[in-house]
């Protein structure tokens, strides 16, 4: 069999031919072949190109960042070294305020302090925190537990059946006077059954009234 071009000829069990005569003879099969070679081809290059795009497309999303969480300001008053306004960390307790305070003054009520004062209770945003001072409280108001009457915030109602005079007193339009009323009249005719009641206390009338209502609760 030669080597080159159309000398080049294969053996078959019905004699000799040349390739190209091969070739002719089987055009289609040959085209077809390579047709289906060209059309494999291109969908192996279809997949890779989806493949990367694919791959492209998928978006890598950060870690979620820790939200930072801010600090908060209590405003601590009453019988303590250092009254004022304290910014701490939103963990702070009762005790973390008092020591930042420098502490008790050495007027503070301690009988109903080491009774009533959760050390361990958390703190909130924007509460003011009041320690009364000896003899600031009546027998009434002494039996009251620290969690019902320490914390004063515009964000919490103040009880007007167990609120401290201190606390009455940050009430618009109440002032030492009334709130001595206030609590008078608890001694006398027991707990405040509606806010409406108020106004059974003389001076204390409708328009009162209203500017209270959003801020005091009897319950």
């Amino acid at each position: 069999m030669a080597l080159f071009g159309s000398s080049l000829t294969a053996e078959n069990g019905q004699g000799s031919f040349s390739l190209e005569e091969f070739v002719k003879r089987n055009k289609l099969s040959f085209t077809i072949g390579l047709l289906g070679v060209f059309l494999l081809g291109i969908g192996i290059l279809l997949a890779v190109v989806s493949s990367s795009e694919q791959s492209s497309s998928i978006e890598i999303l950060p870690a979620e960042e820790e939200v930072e969480k801010k600090d908060i300001f209590v405003h601590l008053a009453g019988a303590v070294e250092k009254p004022g306004l304290y910014q701490l960390s939103p963990e702070a307790r009762i005790n973390d305020l008092l020591i930042a305070g420098g502490g008790l003054s050495a007027e503070a009520d301690r009988n109903w302090f080491s009774k009533s004062v959760n050390l361990a209770q958390p703190l909130t945003d924007g509460v003011k925190v009041y320690i009364p001072f000896q003899g600031e409280l009546s027998s009434e108001e002494r039996g009251v537990v620290a969690g019902e009457n320490l914390f004063i915030g515009d964000q919490e109602k103040i009880n007007i059946n167990t609120a401290t005079a201190s606390q009455l007193e940050s009430l618009p339009g109440i002032g030492p006077a009334y709130a001595q009323k206030i609590i008078a009249y608890r001694q006398t005719n027991g707990s405040f059954a509606k806010i409406e009641d108020l106004t059974k206390i003389s001076g204390i009338g409708s328009k009162t009234l209203d500017r209270l209502k959003d801020k005091i609760t009897v319950f």
